[in-house]
């Protein structure tokens, strides 16, 4: 790989991060009546997860995805705690990697 292919690299994992860390405030923000929305955030966090490998916050967002559809909504809420704690542990291992790429 190249220093201009690992820069690019460097810079789309950058963005990756910025964008789940503001789907993540947004999830959290969101109150129980707002299912419409949960379902598309939790849907786009499900999304970027899986492109780019992060595989427990892909499996979280997924089935709390499918919960949500399924009207189960207490659920999901009382699960967030510990789907920012999966998010943490993933950005972390994301930072790792970009801190290897020369």
């Amino acid at each position: 790989e190249s220093k201009e292919e690992n820069q690019w690299l460097k810079e789309l994992i950058l963005n990756v991060i910025d964008d789940l860390e503001t789907r993540m405030k947004i999830i959290c923000n969101l109150k129980e009546n707002d299912i419409k929305e949960l379902i598309s955030e939790y849907h786009k966090v499900n999304g970027v997860a899986a492109n780019f490998g992060v595989e427990d916050l892909h499996k979280n967002a997924l089935n709390s995805e499918k919960l949500l559809k399924n009207g189960n909504v207490s659920d999901v809420i009382s699960n967030r705690e510990a789907m920012v704690k999966i998010w943490e542990e993933s950005k972390v291992e994301l930072k790792n990697y970009i801190n290897k790429l020369v």
